[in-house]
């Protein structure tokens, strides 16, 4: 839980700054926007603060999600100091991690995704047998599986939304051959990391469901903005990496 004395003296601290001010105060979908050293750190993790005293009521949480395990460390060191530790309504960690722990670990028995109890994680060598398996299944011949595979993995991550003509209509033998990789997968109890990005995104699985009162999300890309506003069903803060903001 946040210590509210703590927020205060917090907040009071980017009063000098006018535009942090309102970003850590708002209440409705924000971006922040600004380059390296600007404060955005401190920004994000004062937002994260208040929504916890003044906005998200238990057993809503508020989940900050980076995009590297050493984020992951400079955000609970700064969060530390404002009262707030993993757990305590307070997610904070990778999108993989996120999907793991919050989502796929507690809910896969809920809906038909094919997986056991005792599910786990693929090596990089299981799911290299994995790939080679569904390429001998789909496609066959001599080429190399894995070569096919690069450009599976960037219609994997591309069309999310597996619903959409564009699954199917653009490249269906590489559909065909990702769906026999994840079938491979099933089979032998495993997910892979991009199975859980699937598995966060997709409407089944939406944040309002998860008790998640407001999303902060760091280092993402405008690209992905509208995919990740449909997927909340709390507030949205975006602290973008400055150079990929395009």
């Amino acid at each position: 839980m946040s210590d509210p004395r703590r927020l205060v003296g917090a907040l009071k601290e980017l009063e000098g700054n006018p535009e942090q001010l309102a970003a850590a105060r708002e209440t409705g979908h924000c971006v922040v926007l600004a380059g390296p050293g600007s404060g955005k750190t401190k920004t994000l993790t004062t937002a994260m603060a208040r929504a916890l005293v003044e906005h998200v009521v238990d057993p809503r949480g508020v989940a900050c999600i980076t995009y590297s395990n050493e984020c992951v460390a400079e955000l609970e060191a700064r969060l530390s100091t404002l009262g707030i530790g993993p757990g305590n309504r307070a997610f904070i960690g990778t999108v993989h991690g996120f999907a793991l722990s919050q989502v796929i670990s507690p809910y896969a028995r809920c809906v038909p995704v094919g997986l056991p109890a005792d599910f786990k994680v693929a090596t990089r060598a299981q799911s290299r047998a994995a790939v080679e398996a569904a390429h001998a299944a789909v496609i066959g011949g001599a080429e190399d599986p894995h070569r096919r595979w690069q450009f599976a993995v960037e219609k994997r991550r591309r069309d999310v939304d597996r619903s959409r003509p564009e699954w199917r209509g653009q490249n269906p033998e590489l559909a065909n051959f990702i769906e026999a990789y994840e079938a491979e997968l099933r089979n032998r109890g495993l997910i892979d990391y991009d199975d859980m990005v699937q598995a966060r995104t997709s409407r089944m699985w939406r944040m309002d469901s998860l008790s998640v009162g407001i999303s902060i999300l760091c280092g993402w890309q405008k690209t992905e903005l509208p995919r990740l506003q449909t997927v909340s069903g709390g507030r949205l803060l975006v602290v973008p990496d400055h150079d990929r903001w395009k």
